[in-house]
């Protein structure tokens, strides 16, 4: 399967360029491009320092998603992306899907949103973060406000994290939290769900394909975000 970069634009809605011509979307004119998704692109040094570039200068004055999913990466790795997102002051949803986050990316991660107080949705679903990986994640936000949006998804989110995700919930700024195929028990799931009806901010709350938690509680969080919706 060969890589694609599909582009969102301000006029022109959505563009895709094949791997074969990745670099022509630096062409474009740069008040156009409002989002970037790179999947199963092949990204060696020369490719990721380019768009590292263009990142770390605001060379797209309005873009303001970045979304990598399953990238290939040859004699490379994301912290090029990382230190230039610290620059960026555009970008507000990061998506980083089937990312390899070794030790000394998730330590970038932190510091990354420690001080880029632009970015509020945080998105890191399958990437086979383990226990100890997601409550650093955790951990470290809650030291940390401006996040609005945390999927955490297809990670080893146990029940030992649910303490400190009702206390970020409860903090009141994350609006959306995602922590579908996780490892929680109906118990776990209960206790977050009584802070998602307590806590205004947090719209939506997302349960689902975990299998210990029952159809019955997936329910009962939708029924909890239309309230929220029609309120």
């Amino acid at each position: 399967m060969f890589g694609a970069l599909v582009i969102k634009t301000k006029t022109r809605g959505s563009e895709s360029f094949s791997e074969k011509n990745f670099d022509k979307f630096y062409s474009l004119h740069q008040n156009e491009v409002l989002s970037l998704r790179l999947y199963l692109v092949r990204l060696d040094r020369d490719r990721i320092c380019k768009l590292a570039s263009v990142i770390a200068n605001n060379h797209f004055p309005n873009l303001e998603t970045l979304e990598i999913c399953r990238p290939i990466f040859i004699d490379t790795t994301l912290e090029p992306i990382l230190f230039a997102l610290k620059e960026n002051t555009t970008i507000k949803n990061i998506v980083f899907d089937c990312v390899k986050l070794d030790n000394n990316i998730l330590v970038m991660l932190r510091q990354l949103l420690l001080s880029n107080t632009t970015i509020e949705s945080f998105q890191i679903p399958h990437n086979g973060l383990v226990s100890y990986a997601c409550g650093y994640i955790i951990q470290n936000l809650l030291s940390d406000s401006h996040i609005k949006h945390l999927n955490l998804s297809g990670n080893e989110v146990t029940n030992i994290h649910v303490p400190m995700l009702c206390k970020l919930v409860e903090k009141g700024s994350l609006e959306i939290l995602d922590l579908t195929h996780t490892d929680l028990s109906n118990n776990a799931a209960e206790e977050l769900i009584e802070v998602f009806k307590k806590t205004g901010s947090l719209r939506e709350l997302h349960l689902n394909d975990c299998e210990g938690v029952d159809e019955y509680l997936i329910s009962k969080c939708l029924h909890i975000a239309i309230g929220k919706g029609s309120s």
